[in-house]
């Protein structure tokens, strides 16, 4: 799902819980729909997706957020350059062969008249072609797809940089918290706060941050830095958004959440290789391993696009007709 649409039913799912009568939950969390609450609630919708470099998220954080701007700035230039350069090498290429190429036409009885025509009219097609349109290029034969290898290192070199941006981000704030908490605060608890802000980075997308022991975690963590606030109430709100994104946001979604994120823990640390000759290991295994999905959209798809919109409005819709019930009640 888009990160857009994690924001909006993070919301929407916060205000239509607070509206459903729910009166003995409402009152046992101290649960009551406000502005505040909102903004925990739409906080915890795109948390998730903290592990993904281009995920809101990131983009919405000031440091982030102005280096990614710096480095698709430096992309886009880089990239323009190699298009240019391609473009006008290759005409200067056919300019300097020209006389053999224009041999090698006139070799062929229909073209001979044309060949030094065809010749000129290659030149300044390749170079219109090249320094106009991005994606015309590609189309070129053999300078396409020299365009496109060299583009694609470009772009993907760009994410490694942001990666490791986001890495020292994290990882670096992780290390400065608990270095603080280590001199002067003395909390086990924030020691705890300080490796989620590692462990968020250092798993792939879709993993820790999306399985059950990340919204467990992160939801406590969340807590316990709102209770020492005196907002300990929108532990809930946060919780609502996080559960949103999974189960009921990623979860329509191919790839799906995992149940649990030990599986991929064991695996990496090489004790599955160990522990899976054992029956009992491999069927407790096998059940952490599954991942929760019901495959209805693709993200980022025309039809993916329109079934979010679809699940935002009814949604919404849902809301009115509980807004509606309860005036009419009162």
């Amino acid at each position: 799902m888009m990160g857009k649409t994690h924001f909006k039913i993070g919301i929407l799912y916060y205000v239509l819980i607070g509206l459903l009568p729910l009166h003995v939950f409402l009152k046992v969390f101290d649960y009551e729909i406000s502005l505040i609450g909102a903004i925990a609630a739409a906080f915890g919708a795109l948390l998730p997706d903290a592990d993904c470099e281009n995920s809101n998220i990131n983009r919405m954080n000031p440091l982030l957020g102005t280096s990614y701007k710096v480095i698709e700035k430096i992309e886009k230039k880089v990239v323009l350059i190699t298009r240019y350069s391609l473009t006008i090498v290759t005409g200067a290429l056919i300019l300097w062969y020209s006389r053999q190429i224009i041999a090698y036409i006139r070799l062929i009885p229909l073209l001979s008249t044309y060949a030094q025509h065809m010749t000129y009219a290659l030149i300044i097609f390749v170079i219109i072609v090249g320094l106009s349109n991005n994606k015309a290029i590609k189309y070129i034969p053999v300078i396409g797809w020299i365009y496109t290898c060299i583009s694609s290192g470009i772009y993907r070199t760009g994410r490694k940089v942001k990666r490791m941006i986001m890495l020292l981000l994290y990882g670096g704030t992780g290390a400065a918290l608990a270095i603080y908490n280590y001199l002067y605060l003395k909390d086990n608890v924030i020691f705890i706060v300080s490796g989620l802000f590692i462990l968020m980075v250092l798993f792939p997308h879709r993993t820790f941050m999306h399985s059950v022991e990340g919204i467990f975690l992160l939801t406590a963590a969340f807590w316990y830095i709102a209770r020492h606030l005196g907002y300990d109430y929108l532990a809930v709100a946060f919780f609502i958004g996080y559960f949103s994104h999974l189960y009921l946001g990623d979860l329509f979604t191919g790839r799906g959440v995992p149940l649990s994120v030990v599986p991929l823990v064991f695996r990496k640390l090489r004790v599955h290789n160990y522990l899976r000759k054992n029956m009992l290991y491999r069927c407790i295994y096998n059940v952490f391993n599954i991942r929760l999905r019901v495959p209805i959209m693709i993200t980022g798809t025309g039809w993916g696009n329109l079934l979010e919109t679809i699940y935002i409005v009814c949604i919404s819709i849902g809301i009115i007709v509980l807004v509606r019930g309860t005036f009419t009640n009162s």
